[in-house]
């Protein structure tokens, strides 16, 4: 028989699981266009299982959304997408419950909405970004986040830490991590686009092999409004990459785990599907700015910690492992791809880089971990290493006419100043 403790322990996770599955969640901003928004809500059956969206323009008008019933199948949410908007103009919505009297709208709270500019338009861009937030309910960092007004948040994985392909486990993990106040507050106001890393994938350094890979993308694009959500046909990528455009910046979102084999079995990171999709973005895109944006970092022999304090322990689950390091970079040489910036997490520090490499001018990555998560040490590490601190926070991209990248611990004290990519083509 199980000891009493054990007993306790399951029953607490099953009452808190039973009651999560009645919150009402949200809103949460997904990724804008130049002529549409997209808003996430997770609404039970017991408030009524459906909403709708109020959108009102400065000038007064107002728009509504049909009313939209969430899906059973994706833990009560659903995305939705108002388009006919105007470029890069602030707006302000609420969200109704079915259910609830018109007199109940006094109560409830406007918030500002954006949509993106067009792709013509000046480069102006804040961009939040980081990864692997744990210990929902206590992430001071989102209020710090908050309080630099950007216009996005990317999360570059570990979002939650799931560490499970159990389907109602995996979605109370989701359900626990969105709940958050304080990431409400923020999500509410401010678009985010995600990607996801191991432990959001299927658990700590698994591969494209983990059975139940689906179930966990299944997961992912029920909880997270990327681009493409909210429409009438489902996504037919087996995985989450995509693309989002904001005026002449693009954002290439890369899925480094679905299809990632164990680098003593093979060299596959991307898988061919995905690498035939970037290869043609990429080649085809005249965005200015180009942010390449994945879970795992890009940079020679990424060290882990070091044994004894002496012998180095590379990481084997970014991008020095695998061939597509060489496939991507010889890429953007060969096609004379300027403007890219590489971004990345996981490491559980925050690192910038300046890779020396064949494409004729320096390559930048800027790794952003952890928000809110246990700290690794800034152990020696590849020569292209120019900065590192251990703690928690995140770093905003501030573009203009020049590309500046700061740093932020979770506290909102400033750990890096603002520095301008140099030289920059």
């Amino acid at each position: 028989m199980p000891p009493i403790r054990t007993i306790l322990l399951v029953l607490g996770l099953a009452v808190s699981a039973a009651a999560q599955d009645h919150q009402v969640l949200g809103p949460v901003l997904g990724a804008p266009e130049p002529d549409a928004v997209r808003i996430w809500m997770r609404v039970p059956p017991a408030d009524g299982g459906e909403f709708s969206v109020l959108l009102r323009s400065g000038h007064g008008g107002l728009q509504r959304s049909a009313w939209i019933r969430t899906d059973p199948g994706r833990d009560h949410t659903a995305v939705a997408r108002i388009d006919g908007l105007e470029p890069d103009t602030e707006y302000r919505y609420r969200v109704r419950l079915r259910g609830f009297a018109d007199s109940d709208e006094a109560t409830e709270q406007w918030h500002p909405i954006r949509t993106a500019p067009r792709p013509s338009a000046p480069a102006r861009l804040r961009l939040a970004f980081g990864s692997c937030a744990n210990r929902p309910g206590d992430q001071p960092v989102w209020d710090a986040i908050r309080a630099q007004t950007p216009d996005l948040f990317l999360s570059l994985g570990d979002l939650p830490y799931a560490d499970t392909r159990e389907p109602a486990l995996l979605f109370a993990r989701y359900r626990e991590s969105r709940g958050d106040p304080r990431y409400l507050a923020l999500a509410r106001e401010v678009p985010t686009l995600a990607i996801w890393d191991d432990h959001d994938f299927g658990g700590n350094d698994m591969d494209g092999r983990v059975p139940g890979k689906e179930i966990a993308l299944h997961a992912f694009r029920s909880y997270w409004p990327n681009p493409g959500s909210g429409g009438a046909e489902p996504n037919p990528r087996p995985g989450v990459w995509d693309t989002f455009r904001w005026g002449p910046i693009e954002i290439f979102l890369l899925d480094d785990q679905s299809f990632r084999n164990v680098p003593r079995k093979g060299v596959d990171l991307l898988g061919e599907q995905q690498r035939r999709w970037l290869e043609r973005e990429l080649t085809a895109s005249n965005a200015t700015i180009k942010l390449i944006a994945s879970g795992g970092a890009f940079h020679d022999r990424p060290v882990a910690w070091r044994f004894l304090g002496l012998f180095p322990i590379v990481r084997r689950d970014t991008w020095w492992s695998y061939q597509d390091r060489d496939w991507l970079f010889g890429l953007l040489a060969r096609h004379s791809i300027t403007g890219v910036v590489l971004l990345a997490g996981d490491l559980h520090r925050h690192e910038v880089h300046r890779l020396d490499w064949k494409g004729g001018y320096p390559l930048y990555e800027l790794i952003s971990s952890p928000l809110r998560q246990n700290l690794r040490a800034c152990v020696a590490s590849a020569g292209s290493r120019q900065w590192c601190a251990s703690k928690e926070g995140f770093a905003l991209l501030d573009i203009e006419d020049s590309v500046t990248y700061s740093y932020w611990d979770s506290h909102g004290r400033r750990l890096h100043k603002p520095t301008t990519l140099h030289p920059f083509p």
